[in-house]
């Protein structure tokens, strides 16, 4: 009924049925996502829905929590006063994800970032944030697919129409990139491995030749006097209530340019 409600093209027992298929595929390992604060969801159902998960077993679990981007349906019900429920708080939603880590953590989990838990973190490990977030090229492949490459930040087309069509004619279907600059490469890599919730500072020295605590004094301050990270000598560390909201404070450390720019 929570899937319907949030307009979700399959059921939880679609879910249980593909897991089972591909743990006959004998794949190494298997990650589930989860959506934490869904429309109309309740406590008692996010609790149901760990415990199910736990029962499950898979080697990772992902949870994000629930956003309405612009470009969506849900966006536009909500603008539109349509929506089957009101949006639950931030408050909530953050609440319910540490709810669920420490959930996971029980049952021998490893919190390894802002969204992921794994059983063994040496062989269960994500490589596209081992290195994708550490300025590793990827190409993206699908329609809306993002890319990095050679210092290139890109969007592919984000219609299936467009996207056939570009292939069609043989060319990239890419809608629109970004050059970046050396700055904009360590401000990319930093808040990504900020949602890992430690980023070693001594990669960034030799890497760019300069130290992210002295080019991010100030937000860094600004943030530690919150409580939600805290800086050594050797890193810039979250705490676990600065981890659940890692991506509201992202922006703390862009130029303020892009302070304010939506990703859709």
């Amino acid at each position: 009924a929570l899937l319907r409600l949030n307009g979700r093209v399959h059921l939880a027992e679609d879910v249980v049925r593909a897991y089972s298929l591909i743990r006959q595929a004998d794949f190494a390992w298997v990650n589930l996502d989860l959506m934490c604060g869904l429309l109309g969801e309740t406590e008692a159902q996010w609790h149901e829905t760990i415990r199910r998960i736990i029962q499950l077993a898979p080697d990772g679990v992902t949870i994000y929590q629930t956003e309405i981007p612009h470009n969506t349906q849900l966006y536009r019900d909500l603008k539109a006063g349509d929506l089957p429920a009101a949006p639950l708080s931030w408050d909530t939603k953050r609440a319910r994800l540490d709810a669920g880590f420490r959930e996971l953590e029980r049952a021998g989990y490893t919190v390894v970032s802002a969204y992921n838990a794994v059983k063994d973190p040496q062989r269960h490990r994500f490589l596209y944030q081992d290195y994708l977030w550490r300025g590793a090229d990827m190409l993206g492949l699908g329609v809306a697919a993002f890319g990095y490459f050679g210092g290139v930040h890109a969007q592919n087309e984000v219609t299936l129409e467009d996207y056939e069509a570009t292939v069609a004619r043989g060319a990239v279907p890419v809608k629109r990139a970004i050059k970046l600059s050396a700055r904009d490469q360590l401000v990319r890599e930093f808040v990504l491995q900020l949602k890992l919730g430690e980023v070693p500072l001594a990669p960034f020295r030799a890497r760019f030749g300069v130290d992210p605590t002295e080019v991010f004094t100030e937000p860094l301050r600004a943030l530690a006097a919150e409580g939600w990270l805290a800086c050594t000598a050797d890193a810039v560390q979250l705490t676990r209530p600065g981890l659940l909201r890692v991506d509201r404070l992202l922006s703390h450390f862009y130029d303020p340019q892009f302070q304010r720019t939506r990703y859709t």
